[in-house]
């Protein structure tokens, strides 16, 4: 492939493809045009594309070069195949049996937010050079204790959530400690999305919980379902989802989604 003659060929070759997308878009009279056709039988308002996935909003009108037309459809297109992957290799969505966690969106006591878990926060002592967790955190606070689901957030570039499950876990639960610390010294309700009201430090780790929906160990019960607080925040946040760095910590109530 680095030989002179394959170049040349190569050459020839993308400037047929040139010539040929030239001719396709001479058939049009408008940029309008040429992306409804771009679009096949999308409108462009929303469509259901055919695996049931909602298609992105496309405003035709304000697309002002057949270059805007391309680069609109490249995102579509991606967003579309990533989350028909994402859907293929999802849990369905239930509420696995006997399990009270996450079973009601509607209650106050589930808290979602994004959040980077930086290599500080996953190895205070010492941490090698790693990257970056980032996670879509979903917490709800029952009588036997705190549930804690990490999400992977889609196309971060840190480590995956089921490589770190243990550091991320560790994390929380250190963090935890240090927040009913403080409150102890100052008196105060600072809580870590309402994971935490005032009691005894230490915390007994037996009542936190951690889940994360691909980690396999001995010591973790397997769920065949996914409960729908958990599964919808994933595409609520990841259109827009910029992950939450270190000054926005799960220490705080900043970006609080209302479950």
């Amino acid at each position: 492939m680095q030989s002179d003659a394959y170049k040349r060929a190569d050459n020839r070759w993308q400037q047929h493809l040139s010539e040929c997308k030239a001719a396709i878009i001479a058939q049009y009279e408008t940029v309008q045009d040429y992306a409804a056709s771009r679009f096949g039988s999308l409108p462009p308002d929303m469509a259901i594309h055919d695996v049931g996935i909602l298609v992105p909003v496309v405003a035709f009108a304000g697309l002002r070069t057949i270059g805007e037309v391309d680069a609109a459809w490249s995102r579509v297109e991606q967003q579309v195949n990533e989350a028909a992957y994402d859907q293929k290799g999802s849990l369905p969505i239930g509420q696995p049996e006997g399990m009270t966690a996450f079973s009601d969106a509607t209650a106050p006591s589930p808290t979602r937010r994004r959040r980077e878990f930086t290599p500080t926060d996953l190895y205070p002592v010492g941490y090698p050079a790693t990257a970056s967790v980032w996670t879509l955190m979903t917490t709800d606070e029952q009588a036997d204790g705190w549930h804690i689901c990490f999400t992977h957030l889609w196309g971060s570039p840190g480590i995956s959530v089921t490589n770190a499950i243990e550091r991320l876990a560790t994390a929380v639960y250190r963090e935890a400690n240090a927040i009913t610390a403080q409150s102890r010294r100052l008196g105060s309700r600072r809580s870590m999305g309402r994971l935490l009201s005032p009691k005894p430090s230490p915390l007994d780790p037996a009542r936190f919980h951690f889940y994360d929906g691909e980690f396999t160990s001995p010591d973790w019960q397997h769920h065949p379902v996914i409960p729908h607080v958990i599964q919808t925040i994933r595409f609520e946040l990841a259109a827009d989802a910029v992950p939450m760095r270190a000054e926005d910590r799960l220490l705080g109530q900043k970006n609080e989604i209302p479950s």
